[in-house]
């Protein structure tokens, strides 16, 4: 749980129910990614995005200069290191049972 820049609450809430999660799970098998709809709340959203403009200036992130990364497209890497707001997502209540179907359950821990 944390709070967004306006002092909103953003606590992670599981929204998805075991039929779901596996039809999501299977979209993986069979094409290799998914998008989950509705699968993470606004504010949770808003407060990601602030933060990445907010880790953008700090560090000073440009776009690259070649082909591969994008002449256009700002990249930062490693996002869990940046605290705990991201450190929520991998383990997001409707994106952790999804890995969790695909691989073993004790992979994380």
């Amino acid at each position: 749980m944390d709070r967004t820049a306006s002092g909103h609450v953003v606590e992670d809430k599981r929204t998805l129910d075991d039929v779901a999660i596996e039809a999501y799970a299977e979209q993986v098998r069979t094409q290799g990614w998914v998008v989950i709809e509705d699968g993470i709340d606004l504010d949770l959203v808003d407060a990601i995005s602030d933060d990445l403009l907010r880790l953008e200036h700090d560090l000073g992130i440009v776009p690259a200069d070649n082909l591969f990364e994008g002449r256009r497209t700002t990249r930062i890497y490693n996002l869990l290191i940046h605290g705990r707001l991201y450190e929520r997502i991998p383990v997001h209540p409707d994106v952790l049972p999804i890995v969790e179907n695909l691989v073993d359950r004790n992979w994380i821990r």
